[in-house]
């Protein structure tokens, strides 16, 4: 059986002084920051693609998605109080 290849996709919401410029921060963890971020030792090495997408109604959830060969397979949301 081959090994899948785990990714992962953040969306966080990004604190803006305008209400009208909501944003939304997606950072794309490739598999050997997946493996990190599963094994809580983020560092200053561990590399994701990060981008920044206007939002205009954004709630104050986190998203996680946990991908294995490019296919969704656990949603991670935290809400912010």
């Amino acid at each position: 059986m081959a090994r899948k290849k785990l990714t992962t996709i953040h969306f966080i919401p990004v604190e803006v002084e305008s209400k009208k410029e909501q944003k939304i921060l997606v950072l794309y963890a490739d598999e050997a920051a997946t493996a990190q971020y599963l094994a809580g030792t983020i560092n200053d090495d561990t590399r994701f693609t990060a981008f920044c997408i206007p939002t205009p109604n954004m709630s104050t959830d986190s998203m996680t998605i946990l991908m294995e060969d490019g296919i969704p397979r656990k949603v991670f949301s935290i809400t912010e109080e």
